[in-house]
């Protein structure tokens, strides 16, 4: 009980990991009112619908506030990552993190003109930080799809190894090498054995899998802003939600995160 009272403490004191609480109940509140508006049950009850609306966009709101120069964190990310060895991924998480702080620049704004402070047309520019946002993500999934892409070829060259390394030696060398191996990948052959080579893979590479899974949610919600797909709120909400309790879990276990990240 204390262990995990640590780890909520911990987690609670990262601003990151405030910021995805909240928005898993900013999303799921918008899942809650559009099953309110579609159910047949609640569909008279507008009060209880106008509550969560009304709580969706407070959560908004804070959320940018809590972000409030968070722009700058991601523009010094991105001036670090022009350091990666590997060119693809360098090109795609630099243009992601500049694109993100342009994001987060424009979700800035939008927050004085919901306090008040600054007059601004906040649906122009709401779609302005969706086109950054959309980009940001983009390339996120661009770096997803590369390092499946490379992983796969590492596990087909490391199966090719094995099998060949057998006939490479003596018959009493290959036996002991075929069960050091089996001992070094006994947990995979367990996996594929059981489970559906998809999913073993994904547990085995959990955290591509894992961002993957988030990227492909996130990319709905600057979509269906800038109107370029025609979805529903609560789909919207339900990719909101899967992103969020990802989030949740890459802060909470680092080793669900992707690296570099």
């Amino acid at each position: 009980m204390e262990r995990l009272m640590d780890a909520l403490v911990k987690y609670n004191n990262q601003t990151a990991g405030r910021d995805r609480v909240f928005r898993l109940f900013q999303y799921g509140s918008r899942v809650c009112w559009w099953i309110c508006e579609k159910s047949s049950i609640y569909y008279d009850d507008k009060d209880a619908v106008s509550k969560l609306k009304s709580l969706e966009y407070t959560l908004s709101t804070g959320r940018k506030l809590i972000r409030l120069g968070r722009c700058v964190e991601s523009f010094y990310g991105a001036l670090k990552s022009v350091h990666l060895t590997d060119l693809t991924v360098r090109l795609a998480l630099t243009m992601a993190k500049i694109n993100n702080a342009l994001y987060l620049l424009m979700d800035h704004i939008l927050w004085f003109g919901r306090a008040g402070l600054l007059d601004i047309d906040k649906q122009k520019w709401g779609n302005r930080a969706n086109k950054f946002w959309l980009f940001s993500i983009i390339m996120h999934l661009t770096r997803d799809i590369y390092d499946i892409w490379r992983l796969l070829q590492l596990d087909a060259k490391s199966r090719l190894m094995l099998q060949t390394s057998a006939f490479d030696c003596d018959p009493l060398r290959a036996f002991v090498s075929s069960n050091e191996s089996s001992y070094a990948h006994i947990r995979n052959c367990v996996l594929h054995t059981l489970l559906s080579p998809l999913l073993a893979w994904s547990l085995d590479h959990r955290g591509v899998a894992l961002d993957t899974i988030k990227n492909s949610c996130d990319v709905m919600i600057p979509l269906s802003g800038l109107g370029l797909i025609d979805v529903s709120p609560g789909l919207v909400g339900i990719c909101g939600v899967v992103s969020s309790l990802i989030g949740i879990l890459t802060i909470a276990d680092s080793t669900c995160r992707i690296n570099p990240s």
